[in-house]
């Protein structure tokens, strides 16, 4: 091969290699753009209430279909067959998991919406503007003890079950009272939980059904002005 064919060869062999380098760098600019914290913001403002409305109606939706097989399932386990029962509870605790991911959903959204606009009650500057602020901070504090609630559950019986087993140099009468008031905390903390897990998709679906009349009622006096 001559000096002249072997120069050509590597400068096209660095011309494709530069052009790949360029391609890929566009390629992650173009990512990067996509993706950015201020777009991905904008998108959680914008479509926060849309995204909570879709996991409150499938939440909802899951519980309503565990609901006769968790009665059905109750009389079976009577007879002795809980598989009905097991099912039911496994679809129970499904909907409770998007319920958990609705109260991370909404606290994320709260905290994007403050961030960028402050605090709730600092914009209010209609009768819309403050059922949205009133509506907003319940759903936040709702989904807030929702998510301390459940961590407070995961602890209280991990706790119970560590305290299950025989602990060298305590007495029978503190082993008892501590489990008595783990008990009462686990039994106190379990009903915060389930009032939480109910209260908040009825706000989050309340507060979707004011957003679309209000849109309605925009758009209708636009159309009409």
């Amino acid at each position: 091969m001559s000096v002249a064919a072997a120069a050509a060869r590597d400068i096209n062999h660095i011309y494709l290699l530069t052009r790949k380098d360029m391609l890929l760098s566009k390629l992650e600019l173009s990512f990067s753009l996509h993706f950015s914290d201020e777009q991905v913001q904008r998108w959680f403002l914008t479509n926060s209430i849309w995204v909570e409305t879709l996991l409150a109606v499938v939440s909802v939706g899951i519980w309503i279909v565990a609901l006769p097989i968790i009665i059905f399932g109750t009389f079976t386990a009577l007879g002795g067959d809980t598989s009905i029962l097991d099912i039911g509870t496994i679809i129970v605790v499904a909907g409770f998991l998007i319920i958990t991911l609705l109260a991370v959903y909404a606290v994320v959204s709260a905290i994007l919406e403050i961030r960028h606009q402050g605090l709730f009650f600092d914009q209010m500057h209609d009768g819309a503007s403050i059922a949205h602020a009133g509506i907003q901070f319940f759903k936040t504090l709702i989904a807030g003890v929702l998510l301390i609630s459940l961590f407070i559950w995961i602890i209280s019986a991990l706790t119970a079950t560590a305290t299950s087993t025989a602990i060298p140099g305590l007495s029978n009468t503190s082993v008892s009272g501590s489990a008595s008031a783990l008990r009462m905390v686990f039994r106190w903390n379990l009903s915060l939980l389930a009032a939480s897990g109910f209260l908040l998709p009825v706000t989050v679906l309340i507060h979707a059904f004011g957003a679309l009349v209000l849109t309605i009622f925009r758009t209708v006096i636009g159309t009409d002005g």
